[in-house]
């Protein structure tokens, strides 16, 4: 009898520890659901950089087009006055 209980003993203890790790295993998950993926975060700095890159070539060319367009205006009404 007292094998019995023993062995039932450990069997309530396994099941008690199987229950606490399966709980804390589910407050790692949610915890981890609010984090972000690493591969996503590196993607998205990417495309981000991507589109700084391009914007500071268009501004670059903006300004290269007004400068040449003040030049050309300036041109002209200088050959009117």
């Amino acid at each position: 009898m007292d094998v019995d209980k023993h062995r039932s003993d450990k069997i309530d203890n396994l099941v008690s520890l199987i229950k606490k790790l399966l709980e804390k295993l589910v407050a790692v998950e949610s915890q981890l659901s609010d984090k972000c993926d690493v591969d996503i975060a590196n993607r998205l700095d990417l495309g981000v950089k991507a589109v700084e890159d391009r914007t500071h070539w268009q501004v670059q060319d903006f300004m290269n087009k007004s400068t040449a367009l003040e030049e050309k205006v300036s041109n002209q009404l200088n050959v009117y006055n």
